[in-house]
């Protein structure tokens, strides 16, 4: 299980608690990543890892987002200035039927560039 999906598409207007989506899938093995929704579903359980880069516009605001497991923020990627690089990477236990994804959580009118400046990728260590 792998994949690594881009952002070609700039996202504007970002609300709170919504997700970042990646629509250029690089890689699928497994098919466990949804582009239309930027959701990864554990197809087995087991260790994986997971990272996230992602850059904003200039904002008034810090850009926050996190890599999300469940509904449970894991790890926080944060910008100050427009066009800032924020890489954040987690590696965790993830149970069969688990859901895994990036969302933006504090600012409510975050707008992410395309361009394939932003990404989200994960991998399977192993099964457990």
């Amino acid at each position: 299980m792998a994949f690594t999906a881009v952002k070609v598409a700039d996202q504007t207007d970002v609300g709170n608690n919504q997700n970042i989506l990646f629509e250029k899938v690089v890689l699928n093995e497994g098919n466990a990543f949804h582009p239309h929704t930027g959701v990864f579903t554990a197809p087995v359980s087991g260790v994986y890892c997971f990272q996230a880069m992602v850059m904003v516009r200039p904002q008034s605001q810090p850009f926050v987002a996190s890599i999300t497991h469940d509904g449970e923020d894991i790890v926080y990627t944060q910008g100050q200035n427009g066009y800032d690089l924020s890489p954040a990477s987690v590696v965790i236990r993830v149970q069969a039927g688990e859901d895994v994804w990036v969302r933006n959580i504090v600012y409510i009118a975050t707008n992410i560039v395309g361009h394939s400046y932003s990404s989200f990728s994960g991998f399977l260590l192993w099964e457990s």
